[in-house]
Formats: structure tokens, C-alpha cells, sequence
């Protein structure tokens, strides 16, 4: 008489213990860090000296060539790119941007965010950044087609990527947590391509020392991103290649 009971008795007991292993193994994926977040770490005050002097250098030979009539093409790999962005405050407040050291790191962490990184595959961008409300590494893939539009790819808590729906409103918090708690000149180059997401396409065309570029094509490699861009008005020439360089619209506007 009382076997039906018992057996659901132990379906249930079944199913439950199977939603508690699914908690467990959500919990445990979304604690571990991603394999291929790795911020920028520097040895000592020399190696950020050297890179914050390399950053300058790889600036001023992007402007140099904006400045002539011939197509080129800039790269830059994931390493170089994270140096960047770990040591953003450091470099906008060394010349006169408008900055105090301090004023960027204090704008990140008003956005609950630290520890910005990215990383490159085919085709591919990912967004990386330690949330510090939550200890978490907050991940966003993302794709850039050829209008320059920036679509989402797949979103992560550490290694746990999110369902659909569950992604999207993952993105839309971490974009309200970065307008709500910063203002739009105080964003940096991160905060900026994950506000840029799913909206309107990037602007092609950018001055640069007072000379017109445009932005022809992104691609994506696991080697790097690279940008082609093409001069404006200024007549044609054989396209040259940059190894590394920095683009306009990375040191952020003063407050």
C-alpha cells in the first residue's frame, strides 16, 4: 500500500540531491578563474617603467603615420594591450591629460570593477574584470563584424557561461554598474567597448594631430587585433605595417 509513496519519496530525494550537485558544480565553475585571464603584473617599478615608456613611443609612431598619405595597419597582441590597461592611471596622469594619479583606480573601483583584462581568439574579444562586489571574474566574448558593431558572443562567471537571457541581463547590470557609478569622461578604454556593446557601430573616422583617419576593418587573431586604417583626402600610397602601436581614443577625456 505504501510503495507508491516510497518510490516518490525517492524520486524526490533523487532529484534533490541532483539540484544540490548542479548548485555545487555552478558554484565551483563560476569561482574558478578563467584560463585565459591574465592581467598585467610587473616585477618591480622598472619593468612599468619600461612599459609605460614603450606605450609612449608605440603612440607616437601610430600619429606619426597618420600623419602620411599611405594606408597601414596596426597590431597589437593581448600582453601589450593588458600592460595598457593596468597601467592606465599611471600613464594619463604623467602628462597634462587633466588627471591626478589615483583618479582612474578610483573611478574603476567606484564601478565595483579591478583588474581589467582581455584576451584575443579567432574572431574574438574577451572582456575580463574582477567584479569586487562579488570576487568574481566577469566575462564577456564578443565579435566585431565589418560595420564595427560590437555583438556578444557569450557571457561568464568565472568559468560558468550564462544562458541567454541570463547573459543579457548579466551585461545590462555590468553596463548600469559602470554609468551609474561613473561619469562618461571617466571611463577607460574597457569601460567603453563593454558600454559599446550591442549599440551603435564604432565611428570609422577619428582626427589625429589634426590629420583624418579612417577605420577600415578589425580583425581578430589569437596573435592580436589588428586595425587598418586608411588616410583621408590625402591622396593614395603604398600601405605600410606597424607592429605594435596604440590608436586614437585610448587615453580617456578629463574630467
Amino acid at each position: 500500500m505504501n510503495r507508491p509513496g516510497k518510490a516518490v519519496k525517492r524520486v524526490l530525494l533523487v532529484l534533490v540531491v541532483l539540484v544540490v550537485a548542479v548548485g555545487v558544480w555552478a558554484y565551483v565553475q563560476a569561482s574558478r578563474t578563467p584560463g585565459n585571464y591574465r592581467p598585467a603584473v610587473f616585477r618591480d617599478d622598472s619593468q612599468r617603467t619600461h612599459s609605460i615608456d614603450r606605450f609612449w613611443d608605440s603612440a607616437d609612431a601610430f600619429h606619426n603615420h597618420a600623419q602620411n598619405v599611405v594606408p597601414f595597419e596596426w597590431t597589437i597582441q593581448a600582453g601589450h594591450l593588458n600592460e595598457y590597461l593596468a597601467l592606465l592611471d599611471a600613464i594619463v596622469s604623467a602628462r597634462p591629460t587633466g588627471w591626478s594619479p589615483g583618479d582612474l583606480d578610483r573611478m574603476l573601483a567606484k564601478a565595483g570593477l579591478s583588474n581589467p583584462a582581455v584576451a584575443f581568439a579567432d574572431g574574438v574579444v574577451t572582456l575580463m574584470v574582477r567584479s569586487t562586489d562579488y570576487d568574481k571574474i566577469l566575462s564577456v566574448e564578443v565579435a566585431i563584424d565589418d560595420a564595427l558593431q560590437v555583438r556578444t558572443v557569450g557571457t561568464y562567471v568565472g568559468r560558468l557561461r550564462l544562458p541567454g537571457a541570463a547573459g543579457r541581463e548579466a551585461l545590462v547590470k555590468l553596463k548600469d554598474a559602470i554609468t551609474r557609478r561613473t561619469k562618461k569622461g571617466d571611463q577607460n578604454v574597457l569601460a567603453k567597448l563593454i558600454l559599446s556593446i550591442d549599440e551603435q557601430p564604432m565611428r570609422r573616422e577619428w582626427t589625429v594631430n589634426g590629420k583624418d583617419i579612417r577605420i577600415e576593418s578589425i580583425r581578430i587573431t589569437p596573435q592580436g587585433l589588428t586595425l587598418a586604417a586608411v588616410p583621408i583626402g590625402r591622396g593614395k600610397g603604398v600601405a605600410t605595417t606597424l607592429p605594435m602601436g596604440y590608436p586614437p581614443g585610448l587615453i580617456p577625456e578629463a574630467p
